[in-house]
């Protein structure tokens, strides 16, 4: 396993307060490539959230996805049912428990941009 020596999203956000816009951009990058590696191997991750994204150092972070707990191999024209993942980060489909598809992943990268960006000290 390779060692994060900057911890976690969640903690990187918190004792800075708030992200600028330009790391934000940086970290969102990062985090679409991963999610366009995943998503092209039909895997869906269905936890996202920054607890679970680490980074490799404070000098200058890469972001890391991390707890594949609960992720799945999707085919495009797969749908679930199954409620997976945190509350906070869900999509509106899984949370009313209705078929939803990998695109639940963009779902809670944006609800992640929106609270690194939009509020101090986001943990939810």
């Amino acid at each position: 396993m390779e060692f994060c020596a900057g911890g976690d999203l969640s903690r990187f956000i918190h004792t800075r307060r708030i992200l600028p816009e330009k790391v934000a951009r940086v970290f969102m990058q990062q985090l679409a490539s991963a999610l366009q590696f995943l998503h092209e191997r039909n895997i869906s991750h269905l936890d996202l959230k920054p607890q679970n994204i680490l980074l490799s150092s404070l000098e200058k972070p890469h972001l890391k996805l991390a707890d594949f707990g609960f992720a799945q191999h999707m085919s495009p024209w797969d749908e679930k049912h199954v409620l997976r993942g945190s509350p906070l980060y869900m999509a509106p489909e899984m949370v009313c428990q209705r078929q939803y598809d990998a695109r639940v992943d963009l779902w809670s990268m944006g609800v992640i941009l929106y609270g690194e960006t939009s509020f101090p000290c986001f943990s939810p």
